[in-house]
């Protein structure tokens, strides 16, 4: 019990300490200006009567295109909605299918020509060539 004597005045002295803290006066801060604003209440001018229609939407003007060639088309040289004209480029189709089929026609065409130039002129007479 005598140890509690001597932390009495301990504690006594440490509140009077932690109270003195308080009376220090708050440090003044700059008072916030607000600004008005003007506020507007919408109200629906329908009175809250809304119509929903399922619809789809289409272009009033549209042009089906066609190739006078089957391919892949390589690259589009337009946009959709821009204006065109008759004989304007619209798409490019890729080149390797005409291109493999002009090499072996070529290639068929010089064979061709060859085996007329070797055959010999009686030879075609005989078959009514």
């Amino acid at each position: 019990m005598h140890k509690i004597v001597h932390l009495h005045p301990l504690l006594l002295l440490c509140a009077t300490m932690l109270l003195g803290a308080c009376d220090k006066p708050a440090p003044e801060t700059a008072p916030v200006s607000s600004r008005l604003v003007k506020t507007f209440i919408i109200e629906d001018a329908n009175g809250g009567n809304f119509r929903n229609f399922p619809a789809t939407v289409e272009a009033n003007r549209k042009a089906d295109l066609a190739f006078r060639v089957p391919g892949t088309v390589a690259e589009l040289l337009v946009r959709e909605g821009q204006q065109v004209k008759a004989g304007d480029v619209l798409v490019q189709l890729d080149q390797t299918d005409f291109k493999i089929t002009l090499n072996d026609r070529q290639a068929r065409y010089s064979r061709a020509s060859k085996d007329f130039l070797i055959t010999p002129k009686a030879q075609l007479l005989s078959h009514h060539l």
